[in-house]
């Protein structure tokens, strides 16, 4: 991966690499089995929708939901999101799923956060840090109230100041923003038409799916991936993508910042591996239960398409747009290009960009 092109037969070779390491390593296939099993008896007793009715989330925050969190915290007597604010954990939401509304929240103490109270709102960081981490305290109480009113002022100052992230968090918050736009209901209020984010079962809770897959430095190598069990990658954004028959599933792996040292040809590597593993995910016994809980009716195409896109900003820092850049989007506008086949199958993963424009409408293909 030396070039400044796409490079077909190095994205073919992390394909071939990944399938490689899952062969190798079939533990997950089972483990994998297990979790959907567990997740699709949950969802059949119907606790997750009926905890989340309990309780509001007001803007700013985000409800999440980890598959870890689901399947290892969600008990038949309680349910656990994690709230989040621009992409932060600030905050375990549980609600009592044997009494009708007693919801409870358990506060975390959050660096990042701390260190713009203490700069714009001394006396709110000072009552943030009275709360004791290890209490619940009731989401309708006055501590959970002034919790929230802090966090609202904090997203009003942060606006009024003409900052759209927290200092030294541009990628949560480039998460936490796309996550929130994606998952509005109208398209023409989304920055990509015609796209949703998986989201944990009958809930709007987003969660990051994860891999057995380490691939954060594919980039410089198909030598770096490695097969990790349970500590292995996440997926940024995993979200359905087109309409009617042509939907499908899209890996989308994201960048804060667009540099010379992690172009796209280089970024979208670590998305073609992780879809590189979904689709053995979906060609596996539990494949089916997969597809479903990705959102789709069903059974799993016979020939499946999967996509692997790269987000980042259009401009490098300098506010231009690189060589690397250019050349990336015009190999890509080529059909050829974008098709990476899976040997001995009619499946293939096809490859897009989305790359973010200042405000304006993005340039995008996939």
């Amino acid at each position: 991966m030396g070039t400044d092109r796409i490079e077909m037969n190095a994205y073919q070779d992390t394909i071939a690499a990944v399938r490689k390491l899952l062969q190798d390593n079939p533990e997950w296939i089972a483990r994998y089995k297990g979790y959907i099993d567990t997740l699709a008896e949950k969802k059949a007793a119907g606790t997750f929708s009926r905890a989340q009715r309990q309780f509001a989330v007001p803007a700013p925050f985000q409800l999440y939901l980890s598959l870890s969190m689901a399947i290892h915290k969600c008990t038949a007597k309680r349910t656990a999101f994690e709230l989040r604010f621009h992409g932060q954990s600030v905050a375990t939401v549980f609600v009592d799923n044997q009494k009708e509304k007693t919801v409870s929240m358990q506060v975390k103490k959050v660096p990042a956060i701390y260190k713009v109270l203490r700069e714009k709102a001394e006396a709110d960081a000072a009552y943030l840090d009275s709360l004791d981490s290890s209490a619940l305290y009731d989401w309708h109480g006055e501590e959970a109230k002034n919790f929230r009113r802090i966090y609202t002022d904090m997203e009003r100052a942060l606006a009024t100041n003409g900052q759209s992230h927290l200092l030294g968090q541009p990628e949560h918050d480039m998460e936490s923003f796309l996550l929130a736009n994606y998952a509005k209901k109208r398209s023409d209020e989304k920055e990509i038409s015609y796209i949703q984010p998986v989201t944990m079962l009958d809930t709007s809770a987003r969660f990051q799916m994860p891999t057995p897959i380490k691939a954060s430095s594919v980039k410089d190598g198909i030598d770096t991936l490695s097969y990790a069990g349970k500590s292995g990658g996440g997926i940024d954004i995993l979200a359905r993508v087109g309409s009617g028959r042509s939907t499908t599933l899209a890996v989308m792996e994201l960048k804060d910042e667009n540099k010379d040292s992690e172009p796209p040809h280089k970024v979208i590597c670590q998305a073609i591996a992780y879809a590189a593993f979904l689709r053995e995910l979906l060609r596996s016994e539990s494949g089916d239960s997969w597809w479903s809980f990705f959102g789709f009716g069903g059974s799993v195409p016979k020939r499946l398409t999967l996509k692997a896109i790269v987000v980042m900003p259009l401009k490098n820092q300098n506010g231009t747009v690189s060589r690397q850049t250019e050349t990336f989007m015009q190999e890509l506008r080529i059909p050829e290009n974008t098709q990476l086949l899976i040997p001995d199958s009619a499946d293939q993963i096809e490859l897009g960009y989305v790359f973010r424009n200042d405000g304006a409408a993005p340039e995008k293909s996939f």
